[in-house]
This record gives C-alpha cells, structure tokens and sequence, in this order.
C-alpha cells in the first residue's frame, strides 16, 4: 500500500512537470505524449495491480512486476542506445564546426598577412 501511494505521488508530480515543461515549450508533443502515457500508465497499474498481471500472462510471465521490470530493463537499454547514438552525431557535428572555424580563422590571417604586407 505504501509502495502505490509513493508511485501515484511521484507520477502526478511527474505529469505536472511535463505539462509546465510542455507549456514553457521546452519538450516536443511526441516526448510529452509518451511521459504523460507512462506515468498516467503508472497511475493505473498502481491503483489496480490486477491489470498487470492479466497483461504478464498474456506474454507468458508468472508476475506482473516480472513483467514490469522486463520492460523496464528494455526501456533502459533502448534508452541508452538512444542517447549514446545522439551523443555520436553530436560529436560530428561539433568537430565539423571546429573544422570550420579553423579553416575561417586560417583564411581569415592570411587576409590579414596580405593587407599588412600592401600597407607596408
């Protein structure tokens, strides 16, 4: 009982922050549709713990916390990979703009070189 009362207490303050997040626009609709869906999710399960274990044995798992933490683990890994491929393509395109910047800098001395040399 106690374990359900933390869960709908973190979810609703989890859903109130996605919604002042969602109104400040500082997450897209898609990633505020998907948190709203799993703490409202979350809400569910927790007031009627019987759901999941229908849902566990339809998928062939004895619990439905089993099932829980199954999906937990595939969430987890889904997100790490997730982030990681995202921390790739951001570590190309910084060292694209450093490449950049370089080049613009280099062009930019050179010009400098010659105008001091025709002042000269």
């Amino acid at each position: 009982m106690i374990i359900q009362i933390i869960l709908i207490g973190f979810s609703i303050f989890a859903i109130t922050t996605i919604i002042i997040k969602k109104i400040k626009k500082e997450i897209k609709v898609f990633s505020t549709l998907f948190w709203l869906f799993l703490f409202s999710s979350i809400i569910v399960l927790s007031l009627m713990p019987s759901v999941m274990s229908i849902i566990s044995k339809f998928f062939g798992v004895q619990r439905g916390v089993d099932l829980f933490i199954y999906l937990s683990i595939i969430g987890l890994f889904y997100s790490a990979f997730k982030i990681f491929t995202l921390l790739e393509k951001l570590e190309q395109d910084i060292t694209k703009c450093v490449r950049e910047v370089a080049m613009i800098r280099c062009e930019y001395e050179e010009t400098t070189k010659k105008n001091n040399r025709q002042r000269n």
